[in-house]
């Protein structure tokens, strides 16, 4: 565990696992850390869709933005400070259900 930012590892590790169980039709890019300023980023794509997750070490925050391409609209499905680990967790488990239902309604 990077001991520097405890909260963004355990996001980036989360997210690993939860990626790993979205289908091949999902891409996901490289995280990016900035341990400087103690921030992730993760993007996320999936047919007509984009999704940013970005998290915060220093507020233990976590914002998740989605956009519709096809409708040019776009969705904050949270945003601001997570109560603990566990709210972080249920935010990146509440955007795989996002992405799962967008796919079941376009197939």
């Amino acid at each position: 565990m990077n001991q520097v930012v405890p909260f963004l590892d355990a996001v980036e590790r989360e997210w690993k696992a939860i990626a790993r169980e979205l289908p091949s039709s999902v891409r996901i890019s490289e995280v990016r850390l900035s341990v400087e300023h103690r921030k992730l980023a993760i993007g996320v794509e999936w047919p007509d869709h984009l999704a940013a997750i970005e998290a915060w070490e220093h507020a233990i925050c976590l914002d998740i933005d989605v956009h519709n391409l096809r409708s040019k609209e776009g969705v904050i499905l949270v945003w601001g400070p997570c109560k603990d680990q566990s709210d972080a967790f249920t935010r990146l488990h509440g955007l795989r259900d996002h992405i799962r239902a967008s796919l079941m309604t376009a197939a």
